[in-house]
């Protein structure tokens, strides 16, 4: 979290307002969407280590799910490593 300044945040939230303005969304429902992606934004934005990101990053395959409890399903299992690879 002290990644992100008050400022980036407030930038961020600006941000979401305006793709709900641009979606149609009537602004009474937006204090009940704006607070969960800006928790969404800090959480997709932050990080403790690579190990964490990786583990806490969504499961592609299923939203439900992060790496680490996808991982989890499999039992005694540890990881020892990782990359990152990138296309184009």
């Amino acid at each position: 979290m002290s990644q992100l300044s008050d400022a980036v945040i407030a930038d961020a939230k600006a941000a979401i307002e305006a793709q709900l303005q641009a979606e149609g969304k009537p602004e009474k429902i937006w204090d009940k969407i704006v607070p969960g992606k800006v928790t969404r934004f800090i959480a997709d934005n932050t990080t403790l280590d690579q190990e964490m990101c990786l583990l806490d990053q969504d499961f592609i395959k299923d939203e439900k799910l992060n790496v680490a409890g996808y991982i989890a399903t499999y039992g005694e299992v540890a990881i020892a490593a990782f990359k990152r690879v990138a296309l184009g």
